[in-house]
């Protein structure tokens, strides 16, 4: 398998990208049809050429982690039985080198079946936020992205259209939900929302998305597989024993374990805090209060509000 992690490496974090590709392993993960992205036209089309479909490289905006090898061989079977139909769309980068924009899956697919020349209708993008965006809306219409590639892939479009880094972009969402921000950051990112991620609100992604990014490495592995989806995820990462998790996400996957299934299992695992551990949290809670207030350094406090930010929104879910 390939590993396509690279595209969202830079603006996520070496870090939290690093643990990313160690779950996720490999990424043969590709795109949609022409008649499926709603975004592009015939019009749009600057050239329409026959290309060797091992030759057209990924998008320098890839959102998909992974894919099921059982998929991608059923897709190479079709092909040498019927032949590559239709064509991909692809678009030249500041190279000049033909990448993909949708259909990627099928290129590879064909790439694999031996077949010599497929159709690629080139376009030229205005912009990156284009491709971002294209590439966004035509994974999501081929085969949805999971909860955890969706994530990634939301932050990736708001930080090129905001123009700042993801942890800035994560800041920025805290403060929005939690009326902190100015009137101008919430227009901006309710406008981006509306356009392009038309099924979540802002709200929603913090309290629900936000918190995926913080998932241990046992959970966020059989995540980005999509063997447990994203709100399984997240209740099995509330147990603090690892042996624990892992046998219990061996279970969700064998017997196929809903949500709810799952989280009458984690209660079941989870210590229940006596009245004495939880009175020693009010008062730690208390005593950083009162020692928030002897800072003064400008990028501690920046800090500390954004780690405040991000309890107040688990408290509020």
């Amino acid at each position: 398998m390939v590993d396509r992690t690279q595209a969202l490496g830079s603006s996520w974090g070496d870090a939290n990208i690093a643990r990313m590709m160690a779950a996720a392993g490999v990424a043969a993960q590709q795109h949609t049809t022409v008649d499926e992205v709603a975004t592009l036209n015939d019009s749009d089309i600057a050239e329409s050429i026959m290309v060797n479909p091992a030759e057209v490289l990924d998008s320098e905006e890839q959102y998909r982690l992974f894919i099921e090898r059982e998929e991608l061989d059923s897709l190479v079977a079709k092909i040498k039985q019927f032949g590559f139909l239709g064509s991909i769309w692809a678009y030249r980068d500041a190279e000049g080198r033909l990448r993909n924009l949708s259909g990627a899956r099928r290129a590879q697919a064909a790439a694999i079946a031996g077949i010599p020349k497929i159709r690629a209708d080139v376009i030229k993008p205005t912009s990156l936020n284009q491709i971002a965006e294209i590439g966004y809306q035509a994974n999501n219409q081929a085969k949805g992205l999971n909860l955890i590639e969706d994530t990634l892939a939301v932050l990736r479009i708001l930080s090129i259209n905001l123009k700042i880094e993801q942890d800035e972009v994560i800041s920025l969402l805290y403060k929005i939900n939690n009326k902190r921000a100015s009137e101008l950051e919430t227009r901006q990112v309710s406008e981006i929302f509306d356009r392009v991620f038309d099924s979540i609100t802002i709200s929603s992604f913090v309290r629900t998305r936000l918190p995926l990014l913080k998932l241990p490495q046992d959970v966020l592995e059989p995540a980005i597989k999509g063997q447990i989806n994203g709100n399984s995820a997240m209740r099995i990462a509330k147990i603090p024993d690892e042996a624990q998790r892992r046998a219990l996400i061996t279970e969700a996957i064998a017997k196929r374990l809903s949500v709810r299934e799952i989280e009458a299992r984690v209660a079941e695992l989870l210590p229940e805090k006596t009245p004495k551990e939880r009175a020693e949290i009010v008062e730690t809670f208390r005593y950083i209060g009162k020692r928030i207030e002897t800072v003064t350094d400008s990028d501690k406090q920046r800090k500390i509000e954004e780690k405040l930010l991000e309890i107040q929104a688990i408290i509020d879910e």
